[in-house]
């Protein structure tokens, strides 16, 4: 008796379980909105480098095909006027045989008959100034009690208006070309209050970027940890760091872009588990292209070796 009962309650249970489930399904037409390409243009120049520029387009997330433009006509202007004309290389690539100037205003026109017309402007800032750079190591232990590396680096900061910079660390002298920036994963126990504001720290980016807003116009003091450090000794790679003064878009667009990159899963970042749970939120990048999208940016560096504090 008990047999049959149980065998009628599963065929009871199943099928409750299978109608609840269909009466979960609706049918919807849904209409997507027309799609019209627009261009991507994106350039970010610095007085040592040629200005290159990236020309692509916008697809749907469908659409199979090549994002890139190769037969554009790209556009530079110096100080509003007409200076050069980006010749095609491949992968999407347009380049001029011009090195930007420090304090020169640039502008990239670009041009195809099947897309609407795009352009962008930025200024090249001058080199930032660095009055020191050094680092101690066992000032503070982690949390298995091993030294930590803490880099203090001192810049003379311009006035009136504000600035913005990143900063790239290095094991080594990055002019090596087989010398690749340190992961950012090795910062750790962040505490400096210029990068706590802007440095997007939840968010892992892969390198520190800030403004001036608490330094403008005065010595300006940035510090960080690092982990796995250890004491200098002789034959290690000694530690640089390249400082960039940036443009405001380049610095825009960086705060943009590690919060994307995070929300895309893109990273193993675990500093906060919690925030694990709402990755995924799609995030707009910031561009300052009129009519399209991307971003123009400028950046200048000095490049400098931090010295050991015992």
């Amino acid at each position: 008796m008990c047999n049959k009962f149980c065998r009628a309650l599963n065929n009871i249970t199943c099928w409750t379980i299978i109608i609840l489930l269909a009466s979960c399904i609706k049918e919807a037409d849904y209409l997507a909105p027309p799609f019209t390409p627009q261009l991507v243009l994106s350039s970010i120049i610095n007085p040592d480098s040629l200005i290159k520029a990236h020309v692509g387009k916008t697809i749907t997330i469908t659409d199979t095909g090549s994002a890139t433009v190769e037969n554009a006509s790209v556009f530079l202007f110096e100080n509003g006027v007409p200076f050069d004309t980006l010749v095609y290389q491949s992968d999407g690539w347009y380049v001029s045989d011009v090195y930007p100037q420090v304090g020169f205003s640039y502008r990239l026109e670009t041009h195809h008959p099947a897309f609407s017309s795009v352009s962008s402007e930025c200024k090249v800032p001058p080199p930032p100034q660095i009055d020191s750079l050094f680092f101690t190591v066992g000032e503070l232990l982690d949390q298995e009690g091993l030294p930590i590396t803490r880099f203090t680096l001192r810049l003379n900061d311009p006035e009136p208006n504000i600035n913005y910079y990143e900063l790239i660390l290095y094991s080594g002298n990055p002019l090596d070309p087989i010398v690749q920036p340190m992961p950012s994963t090795r910062i750790i126990q962040l505490d400096d209050p210029t990068l706590i504001a802007d440095a997007n720290w939840n968010y892992a980016p892969s390198t520190l970027f800030f403004s001036d807003a608490l330094f403008n116009g005065m010595t300006g003091e940035v510090s960080f940890n690092m982990k796995w450090g250890g004491y200098p000794s002789a034959g290690d790679s000694p530690y640089y760091i390249e400082l960039r003064n940036i443009s405001s878009s380049y610095y825009q667009y960086l705060k943009s872009w590690s919060v994307h990159r995070f929300n895309q899963n893109s990273t193993q970042n675990t500093r906060d588990p919690l925030t694990l749970l709402f990755q995924g939120d799609p995030v707009e990048l910031y561009t300052n292209v009129n009519n399209g999208y991307g971003i123009f940016g400028a950046y200048n560096q000095t490049l400098k070796q931090a010295t050991f504090t015992p």
